[in-house]
């Protein structure tokens, strides 16, 4: 179940990397149709996290301190030199190419961004307050960061809701946070739940290689049907007319929350599926155990570092290939892009998501200079 949960994760990721690559500026013959995929990706790692947060709370992290220190480690080893690289490649890319920098999407959340100091958008996304009421905020080029500023909030409104025995404390607690961020995170909480829910039924259920192929086949068919059918469009149609009273900035990326929720009923189901054929697959993941292990040790790299590493290999693209007209694509740019940037993903995995133990080890010390009886 590791290894599938860690095929799941990196195909998520892959495509929000796809995603953005596929769109015209960045000269590459990746498909057009990944451009379409949206939000989707992020509602799958949205279960997902629900899923394995749920999964470890209950194995691992045995106490608040614990759990603390595990969800800033994961955070943390990652979005630090994140936002490092995003500024220093922003930088050093515009200089090089000014035109594809200058044509950093032009919807209002961007061009808002855009005109916001980049002290105020770091700091802000550091914090992971950067999605709170009616703050849109990401580093530079970085706009995946936006999900961060939605999980980090699942991950404390869990841990209050998980550690916090005292019904009072705990009810106040998930309040109060629920009032600090707003309206639009909590729009998506219901998917994160789903993922927890999802490791509730999971490890409470039997379930056949019969059963389980059904229903993972009905998850994805079911999805495919709804993604490629009229129901998600009236869905969404219906989400904006209930949401057209409400300040844009108050919505944000949650704005087609209906149909979101949707889409994260069948991911849950396909995750329950897998249970069914796990032992089925065992044999054919164990033997590509490592692979997997090696692509999954690179996946949250791959969401946080992709989207400053194409803008700069573009613009490195521009200079090598000598085409810097933002309506062409070429062999040549595709492979400066695509490998420039995953070569690079790979080399930054290696020096930060895969030393997230001796990151650890660094905020351990710190923790216990704050509570030393609860993490002893």
């Amino acid at each position: 179940m590791s290894l599938m949960l860690d095929i799941f994760r990196f195909t998520a990721a892959s495509l929000v990397l796809l995603h953005h690559i596929a769109w015209r500026k960045f000269g590459t013959y990746i498909p057009w149709n990944f451009t379409q995929t949206a939000i989707e990706p992020v509602v799958a790692f949205f279960v997902l996290s629900g899923f394995v947060i749920a999964l470890t709370a209950e194995t691992n992290d045995r106490t608040a301190g614990q759990y603390l220190l595990s969800r800033a480690t994961r955070l943390l080893s990652v979005s630090i030199p994140a936002i490092i690289l995003t500024i220093v490649l922003d930088h050093v890319g515009s200089a090089i190419f000014p035109a594809l920098y200058s044509d950093h999407w032009t919807d209002p959340a961007t061009i808002a961004n855009l005109n916001t100091p980049l002290v105020i958008q770091a700091g802000t996304t550091l914090t992971f307050i950067n999605q709170i009421w009616s703050l849109n905020l990401w580093p530079g080029t970085n706009s995946p960061f936006w999900s961060l500023g939605y999980e980090a909030v699942y991950y404390v409104l869990f841990g209050i809701a998980y550690y916090e025995r005292r019904a009072w404390p705990r009810l106040i607690g998930i309040i109060g946070v629920s009032l600090v961020v707003g309206p639009k995170i909590l729009l998506l909480l219901p998917i994160w739940l789903m993922g927890v829910g999802v490791w509730h039924l999971y490890k409470r259920t039997k379930i056949s290689p019969a059963s389980g192929t059904i229903i993972l086949a009905v998850s994805f068919l079911g999805y495919a049907a709804f993604m490629i059918s009229q129901f998600r469009g009236a869905l969404d149609h219906r989400t904006e007319i209930l949401a057209a009273g409400v300040p844009a900035n108050l919505v944000g990326l949650s704005n087609h929350f209906l149909s979101n929720y949707v889409s994260g009923l069948f991911f849950s189901g396909a995750l329950l599926g897998l249970k069914g054929i796990a032992a089925t697959l065992s044999p054919a993941l164990v033997a590509c155990g490592t692979t997997i292990r090696t692509l999954a040790r690179c996946t949250f790299s791959m969401y946080l570092y992709h989207y400053p590493l194409a803008y700069f290999f573009r613009a490195i693209a521009a200079v090598v290939c000598g085409q810097r007209g933002l309506d062409m694509r070429s062999w040549p740019m595709t492979l400066v892009v695509l490998v420039g940037t995953g070569l690079s993903i790979y080399l930054l995995a290696l020096i930060t998501e895969q030393k997230k133990n001796e990151f650890r080890g660094w905020l351990a010390v710190i923790f216990r200079l704050v509570r030393p009886t609860e993490l002893a």
